[in-house]
């Protein structure tokens, strides 16, 4: 049964069907149904359930019943034990989304998407999400073939198993499906605009623009700002439009810096924010420093969390500020880390680490310590560190050399920063001892 918590006021319940409330009103007092709760004030409260109801009336009407005959009708199956809005409700919390009868096809599929794109051969590739097309809803072809089989290249470039051409190859085929998909979605049945968008230095749009997708299937207004979108971009739109909801995703930890920068950017604009992405699960910490909703693991259930945003207007998390000694390390950094990377380059070039190690070493290693001095936890570096050496070790790179790297980093650091970089350099001593 549909959920009975009181939830929506009167304004939602008209957004939502388009029924008029003196129409509604009329049929509470003729026929009781639906029947709302009422606050201490007397206002109407509906539930998830009532929205549901009054969407099956309508329903009814179009259909050519008198109102008074859906409302018999209704009760009757009521009675006799059915449940008249079981085609409405959604799947149980932490069932699949995917049907059984779907499961073994799309992942067929998928592992021949994934080889096809090893060889890359588009052709083969296109030819598995054709088929699967045909026999699949678009929403499923795009999370079970397109986005697992996605992140499956991805895992296999991180592995060694795979060169970043063949990721790029099938991440360039997949966003091309989904933005057609996208432009083939059926208009918004709903006025609210839902802006999408990825924070500067984050790339990976996929996720983002597979929420966007789903959103459009679900009738919602979402419009896709697309990947590293710039501050300047972000106030541009705000200008054209004032969404509803600002949704943003990072799946790295200097991307939800960067969001967080623009979440408090939206905040002193009154503009509700939503995110979502890998990184708030893997570091659930980040969520107490974020103004907005967070939107949890999985795609579909973010749609549905969207959703219920935007029907029930709930108080948007304040997230915790930064603390003054944060903010002054933070400054110190910004004001000093370009000299200490051209140092440690110097340094670790005349001892003949590769241009292509030390370079990445240092983009990691810079962007990790602001992404941490940001969150007010320079601990978070270490989730990076860690990252890259198992990144290094998949690529059968020497251990060594990241342990080599951080001893003159930790050097350099202790000549040129500053007593306000303290949390830095006390974080370096305990990895270099």
């Amino acid at each position: 049964m549909k959920d009975t918590t009181p939830s929506y006021n009167l304004k939602v319940i008209v957004r939502e069907t388009g029924i008029k409330p003196d129409t509604l009103r009329a049929w509470e007092r003729r026929y009781n149904l639906p029947v709302p709760d009422r606050t201490p004030g007397g206002h109407r409260l509906y539930s998830p359930r009532d929205l549901e109801i009054v969407k099956w009336l309508m329903a009814r009407e179009q259909e050519g019943m008198r109102i008074s005959q859906a409302v018999q009708l209704f009760r009757d199956l009521v009675e006799s034990g059915d449940e008249p809005l079981q085609e409405m409700v959604a799947p149980p919390p932490g069932t699949s989304f995917v049907p059984d009868t779907a499961v073994g096809d799309l992942a067929a599929l998928r592992d021949a998407w994934v080889q096809a794109s090893l060889r890359f051969d588009e052709d083969a590739a296109e030819q598995q999400v054709v088929h699967a097309l045909a026999r699949h809803a678009p929403e499923l072809v795009s999370l079970e073939l397109l986005q697992k089989g996605v992140s499956e290249m991805g895992q296999l470039w991180y592995e060694g198993k795979a060169t970043v051409q063949q990721e790029h190859f099938a991440s360039a085929m997949a966003l091309r499906r989904v933005n057609a998909l996208l432009a083939a979605a059926p208009p918004p049945i709903r006025s609210q605009l839902v802006y999408l968008a990825c924070p500067p230095g984050e790339e990976h749009a996929f996720p983002l623009l597979l929420l966007a997708l789903l959103l459009r299937y679900r009738g919602w207004h979402a419009t896709y700002l697309g990947a590293n979108v710039p501050l300047e971009q972000l106030e541009s739109a705000l200008q054209a439009a004032r969404p509803a909801l600002f949704v943003m995703a990072a799946q790295t930890l200097p991307a939800a810096a960067t969001t967080l920068e623009m979440a408090r950017f939206l905040q002193e604009r009154e503009v509700p924010l939503a995110y979502g992405g890998f990184i708030y699960s893997r570091l659930p910490q980040l969520q107490e420093r974020m103004p907005g909703f967070f939107l949890g693991d999985g795609l579909p259930e973010a749609a549905a969390r969207i959703a219920e945003i935007l029907m029930s207007e709930p108080e948007m998390p304040a997230g915790t500020p930064l603390a003054d000694p944060y903010r002054a390390t933070l400054a110190c950094f910004e004001r000093d880390h370009r000299l200490l990377a051209g140092r440690v380059w110097q340094i670790m070039r005349s001892q003949d680490m590769p241009e292509r190690h030390l370079r990445m070493a240092n983009e990691h290693l810079g962007r990790g310590i602001r992404a941490a001095l940001a969150f007010g936890d320079i601990n978070l570096v270490d989730h990076e560190i860690g990252w890259v050496r198992q990144l290094l070790d998949n690529h059968e790179i020497p251990a060594e050399a990241l342990g080599g790297y951080l001893q003159v980093y930790h050097q350099v650091a202790q000549d040129l920063l500053g007593d306000d970089c303290r949390p830095i350099l006390d974080w370096l001593a305990a990895k270099t001892t």
